[in-house]
């Protein structure tokens, strides 16, 4: 009987945690490279054998067991900015913070600082193989174009090369840590699993999408409240047995 006051329980905390899940998901699926979360369940005979190294089943509670990021690529879509990059193969730009601290990101919508420093809406410096890439005050970001990673203009005539952008890879997506929306850190002395990306299938006047799709996130919501609410039916139920039966053991 407490068995399964036990797996009801489990059952509405893991609803419960994939309701904020897809709130966080629909609240992202419209901003540009955003990537989205998924729970991963396992049971809890699986955690317990895990811990305590033996094979006998113990139960067939479900836990919520870790919330991962989905990094799989989004759309690719035309922009009429030549300052949008999009990546089609693996790798993420790398910025840098005001603060000096080092974040990746698939969101290549970028812009010019007042000083002609490529950076991010958020202010963050867009990194090159050489640091900050330095496009100038004079430069006429219309005619910019990639070449392998390499950003390049036409300037009085002449074709000039502003620099080269760090695309960085990472051979373990659980070495990184969501820091907001869009942007990700490498976990402490984790170093050694990026890897610098040549030759990135790299382009401009384009955006990559979230990629969330609003219609199945609300059809997995829908799913999940109706789950949430039979689990919280049953429980009630179950809490009305346990309690008859306690006040007939009183008699």
């Amino acid at each position: 009987m407490f068995d399964g006051l036990y797996k009801i329980t489990s059952n509405l905390l893991i609803e419960n945690k994939r309701q904020e899940i897809f709130a966080r998901n629909m609240a992202g699926a419209t901003s540009i490279g955003f990537k989205g979360e998924i729970l991963l369940q396992k049971s809890f005979s699986e955690q317990l054998d895990q811990s305590i190294s033996r094979w006998e089943p113990t139960g067939h509670n479900v836990i919520a067991d870790q919330i991962k990021t989905d990094f799989s690529n989004g759309t690719i879509t035309q922009s009429a900015r030549s300052l949008d990059f999009a990546l089609s193969g693996p790798g993420m730009f790398t910025v840098k913070t005001p603060s000096g601290n080092e974040l990746y990101t698939r969101n290549g919508s970028f812009m010019a600082s007042p000083d002609g420093i490529l950076i991010t809406r958020e202010g963050h410096i867009v990194q090159g193989k050489e640091g900050q890439i330095e496009m100038g005050l004079d430069v006429d970001v219309n005619s910019l174009y990639v070449e392998r990673g390499i950003l390049k203009i036409i300037a009085d005539g002449k074709l000039r090369e502003l620099g080269e952008l760090d695309i960085t890879g990472i051979d373990d997506d659980h070495k990184l840590v969501r820091m907001s929306s869009n942007y990700f850190a490498l976990k402490s002395n984790e170093q050694r699993h990026l890897y610098k990306i040549e030759s990135p299938a790299l382009s401009n006047y384009t955006l990559e999408t979230s990629n969330v799709s609003t219609i199945q996130q609300m059809i997995d919501m829908v799913q999940s409240m109706r789950a949430f609410e039979a689990a919280q039916k049953v429980l009630k139920s179950q809490d009305e047995i346990i309690g008859q039966h306690l006040r007939m053991g009183r008699k």
